[in-house]
């Protein structure tokens, strides 16, 4: 299977299980099923961030080609592999607590802590500019030597382990506690008070933080509330990523003044329309690249779209029933292009954006 076919249907696999834990949180937890949160989550640009992602790989494998001093080049792949692991982690570390220490870094990491409901979505909640600005810590790995295709394998290790300690079914003690970063360890990490929000800043494993003295275990006199004191102004992912630019040049989003009812379902419908189409654009050939171009597009003014949407802005709401109809009338005169399968997403698109114009036209 290619790894653009094996990608996409790993995400589209991602996306079952953040459904499938919500509502067993519901069910074994009582806790809400907070459907809108968890849209949001998801649409938090993910089309952006995949992008973004490719640009610090393309960052990586430049340093690694002109400057890798070749540290791990005699060592044999079994050795190097553990190596990389733990240096990935290492650097992981260092980058998320330097993403709380400095002002403006956190501005950016704050997108992720926004989050009030501690479940997998939590961990695909990112800032787009949080796939670059960690980027130098990990170029070390490059000048020691870490090939691509292992800082590429170590990393979606972590990333795996990362989806884990985020899982809000799984937060009793366990034996896991003295090694990894396990969800009742990274709970704690997402919690509003700063004893809390400042400890607890590894990725996979624990050691980093008991050593460098950031571990923090709950204390019962301390509440684990998550998310931050103050909350976003938005959900509109635009504004969500450009706040550290739009706070300092006293920009704000304005909530309009009759807010259209934009229902739960129907925001976390266009979220899971959206994120599968991502997959399918993931999935096509390198070669139709003109019709990716356009899907992507597509895929980021939407997004942007249904952000406005959940604000509660009417036009929103319009603009993306019409871009649904071009999208699909597009599919239609490409569909040798592009095939049947994204035609009928094209297609159901069109149908989420006209039920939306209910909340407009009523």
């Amino acid at each position: 299977m290619p790894s653009a076919q094996f990608y996409g249907l790993s995400l589209m696999g991602l996306y079952a299980v953040v459904i499938l834990e919500v509502f067993l949180l519901g069910r074994w937890k009582g806790q809400p099923m907070r459907w809108r949160e968890v849209a949001v989550n998801m649409n938090s640009g993910q089309a952006v961030l995949w992008l973004l992602h490719g640009a610090r790989i393309l960052i990586y494998a430049w340093v690694y080609s002109h400057a890798s001093l070749g540290l791990l080049a005699e060592l044999p792949m079994v050795v190097v592999l553990p190596i990389s692991f733990l240096l990935w982690d290492l650097a992981f570390y260092t980058s998320h607590r330097a993403h709380h220490h400095f002002p403006l870094l956190w501005e950016v990491h704050a997108v992720h802590h926004q989050g009030e409901a501690f479940n997998i979505s939590l961990a695909v909640r990112n800032a787009w500019l949080q796939v670059l600005t960690p980027t130098p810590f990990f170029l070390a790995l490059a000048l020691i030597g870490v090939p691509v295709e292992v800082y590429l394998t170590v990393g979606a290790l972590h990333y795996t382990i990362q989806l884990y300690n985020h899982n809000g079914l799984f937060i009793e003690p366990s034996p896991l506690d003295a090694l990894i970063v396990t969800p009742r360890h990274h709970r704690l990490h997402h919690a509003k008070h700063p004893a809390y929000r400042d400890r607890n800043f590894g990725s996979s494993l624990v050691i980093w933080d008991r050593l460098l003295g950031t571990f923090a275990a709950e204390r019962p006199s301390l509440p684990v509330d998550i998310g931050l004191d103050t909350p976003p102004r938005t959900e509109n992912p635009l504004w969500l990523n450009l706040a550290p630019l739009t706070d300092r040049l006293g920009w704000a989003p304005r909530a309009p003044a009759q807010p259209a009812q934009a229902g739960e379902g129907w925001l976390m419908a266009g979220s899971v329309l959206h994120f599968v189409l991502l997959c399918q654009v993931i999935m096509l050939p390198a070669a139709l690249a003109w019709p990716r171009g356009a899907l992507m597009a597509f895929i980021i003014v939407g997004t942007l779209l249904l952000g406005g949407a959940a604000d509660g802005q009417r036009g929103a709401i319009w603009g993306w029933a019409i871009l649904a109809a071009a999208g699909f009338v597009a599919s239609l005169s490409a569909l040798g292009l592009v095939g049947a399968g994204l035609a009928l997403l094209l297609g159901l698109a069109l149908l989420h954006g006209l039920y939306g114009l209910r909340a407009v036209l009523r």
